[in-house]
């Protein structure tokens, strides 16, 4: 059986090559028990035009993306969302660039998976954002590790990976 990570990766590829079914959703599992009342336990899913508007809206390179799951159960930071109270933003230990990578999801129904976290946005966020909402009480969970300088505690900048990987491809 794949790890989430793997399959997940597999998928990514799938949309990359444009094999991927138009209905597909990413599964990226199950959220981490962190003992938050606002985030119960429940699947993880991610539509494909989220991936696409990462890529477009945001210029952001898939291969960054890759062991989505991992990160996304591993969060450095969560807070509720400054501009939809249904929402929270979930701070990964991805960076692009001089930015952190966030997945903003929101608990909804879904018909076929019941109760789930909906990612309805993947993109980099300057680290400048997370002091300020910490200020406004919006913190609703924070890693131990986080407690480092944001800068410092990423496990690798997607956006070196992504020029590492055109560069083996070539």
């Amino acid at each position: 059986m794949a790890s989430p990570d793997e399959w997940f990766n597999g998928t990514l590829d799938a949309f990359v090559t444009g094999t991927l079914p138009a209905y597909s959703v990413f599964d990226l599992g199950l959220s981490p028990r962190l003992g938050i009342n606002k985030l119960p336990r429940a699947q993880i899913l991610m539509r494909q035009n989220i991936l696409r508007k990462a890529v477009e809206k945001h210029e952001m390179d898939l291969v960054c993306l890759r062991n989505l799951p991992s990160s996304i159960s591993g969060p450095i930071m969560i807070f509720d969302s400054n501009s939809d109270n249904r929402s929270v933003v979930w701070v990964l230990d991805i960076f692009y660039g001089a930015k952190r990578v966030v997945a903003v999801t929101e608990y909804m129904k879904h018909a076929d998976f019941g109760m789930i976290h909906m990612v309805k946005s993947v993109h980099p966020r300057d680290v400048e954002h997370f002091a300020r909402w910490e200020k406004l009480g919006l913190l609703i969970y924070k890693k131990e590790v986080a407690k480092q300088p944001l800068q410092d505690s990423a496990r690798y900048n997607c956006e070196q990976q992504a020029d590492e990987s055109l560069a083996m491809s070539k």
